[in-house]
């Protein structure tokens, strides 16, 4: 009897622990490609950005060619470093720093170049 009811708590306690874990394992998705993205799915990717910044950034970038950093993201009316910011996003540094090997600290942010 105590053997089934041992048997039954580490059964329910590995089920447990895979359903609390599975969430996380979850959230590790790609980040979202800010020069290819639609404006639905910049708007789902970057927390606070409304779809009308989204389509915004689109239209930019359909005129403008792609971005190459975040720098030109602030070029688009209605973002703001404080968006980009909240979203994990900082200033990339200069062309000559990126070239030996300096990198953007995008390390929890939902979006790339």
């Amino acid at each position: 009897m105590r053997k089934t009811q041992r048997l039954i708590s580490l059964g329910l306690g590995l089920t447990l622990s895979l359903l609390t874990a599975w969430p996380a394992a979850a959230q590790t998705e790609p980040p979202v490609n800010i020069n290819s993205a639609d404006a639905k799915t910049l708007a789902r990717a970057i927390d606070g950005l409304s779809l009308k910044q989204a389509e915004a950034i689109v239209a930019f970038r359909e005129e403008h060619g792609p971005f190459a950093s975040f720098d030109d993201l602030v070029k688009v009316e209605g973002v703001g470093w404080s968006l980009l910011d909240a979203n994990g996003l900082t200033r990339r540094p200069p062309k000559g720093l990126r070239e030996q090997g300096a990198g953007t600290d995008v390390s929890r942010a939902k979006v790339s170049l």
